[in-house]
């Protein structure tokens, strides 16, 4: 073969070659844009689906809450959009804090399911507020129910990343600099509390041991060798007989 059909077949593989790994990669990234999103009721339009995944994306990095978003054209008799968004979010493999949205096109309805992690994560007072306001968004009637699910998924992340940002910084009220501090006054801070113990219970002692008397008990018993105070305290003397000196005859 010539060397200039060599030299163009190899550019020619080049540039497929390269086509060919472009693409993949393109695929690739659509799929983990679009992973979050299942829109089986054709309820988004592209370019918003394609905003929707890129917002849902941000908020993973920026606060480490995974959103799902799936919007089903109808549900089976008996099943509401509650039970069914819990049910698929149980169903995900990841862990963490999730939340899914559910849009059931059939009876215009939304409704979220958040993971125990996430009610772990922040106050349950500040989510319950988040969720009212969130579900405010869903009862707007001058929208289309593409717009209210995307006012709902957004309004919902708003207030979670007003919460994760409390609280980093409720985690960062102690700076690196200041810890050793902090951990030096914990420590003396312990051991004046343990030392405050051992004198309280070394005062609680030496009170028990003041007030504590001994009483003898009172005894009825009568007067003995002329001691109105005997007691009942009594003297053996040994018999007058045995006395060298002594008379054989008994006092009177």
């Amino acid at each position: 073969m010539p060397p200039r059909f060599l030299h163009h077949l190899f550019a020619r593989s080049r540039w497929l070659l390269a086509s060919a790994l472009l693409g993949s990669w393109g695929l690739a990234s659509a799929q983990s844009t679009s992973s979050r999103i299942a829109d089986s009721a054709h309820l988004l339009s592209a370019e918003n689906q394609a905003a929707l995944a890129a917002e849902l994306e941000s908020l993973f990095e920026t606060t480490g809450c995974s959103v799902f978003v799936k919007a089903e054209t109808y549900l089976d008799s008996g099943v509401t959009a509650r039970s069914a968004a819990r049910v698929a979010r149980r169903k995900l493999a990841p862990t963490g804090p999730i939340a899914l949205f559910l849009s059931d096109r059939s009876r215009d309805s939304i409704a979220i399911s958040q993971s125990p992690d996430l009610w772990q994560r922040y106050p349950m007072a500040t989510l319950v507020e988040n969720l009212r306001a969130t579900m405010q968004q869903a009862q707007t009637a001058d929208l289309t129910p593409e717009q209210r699910l995307i006012r709902c998924i957004r309004t919902w992340a708003a207030g979670i990343r007003e919460l994760e940002q409390e609280r980093r910084a409720s985690q960062q009220m102690i700076t690196p600099s200041q810890r050793p501090i902090a951990l030096g006054f914990g420590a003396a801070l312990g051991l004046g509390t343990l030392a405050a113990m051992l004198l309280g219970w070394r005062d609680r002692k030496s009170l028990a041991a003041d007030q504590q008397q001994i009483l003898f008990p009172e005894v009825q018993v009568a007067q003995r060798l002329g001691a109105p105070y005997g007691g009942g305290v009594t003297a053996h003397l040994p018999a007058l007989s045995t006395i060298s000196g002594a008379p054989t005859a008994p006092l009177q």
